[in-house]
């Protein structure tokens, strides 16, 4: 399953934070940063204004630099964006806000 796809799969904040912190170790890990923002690629994560943030710098990023890495981190940091702005959008008990809530049986 492509990351992308994991992401829209999450079910919070803490969840989104943690995959991406994985994404990012990963590419540390493999000296993969080349091209990425800095302050794009550091960690810790805080929380959801941060990974905003960060989505933001790489969409500049991109702008200059044409680079497979930058373009993939596009890519999941806009997915996390775009999940974060989605779980908001939902009820503390994971109900749409506009959606009527439906019942589950077990």
């Amino acid at each position: 399953m492509p990351l992308t796809d994991a992401i829209r799969c999450l079910r919070s904040e803490s969840e989104v934070l943690l995959l991406l912190t994985a994404y990012l170790e990963n590419l540390h890990a493999h000296a993969a940063t080349h091209g990425l923002p800095a302050d794009a690629a550091t960690l810790p994560l805080r929380d959801a204004f941060d990974i905003q943030t960060r989505f933001g710098m790489l969409l500049y990023a991109q702008m200059d630099a044409h680079s497979a890495v930058v373009s993939e981190a596009v890519a999941i940091f806009g997915a996390a964006v775009t999940r974060l702005n989605r779980l908001r959008a939902f009820d503390g008990a994971g109900h749409a806000a506009h959606e009527p809530r439906r019942l589950h049986f077990a």
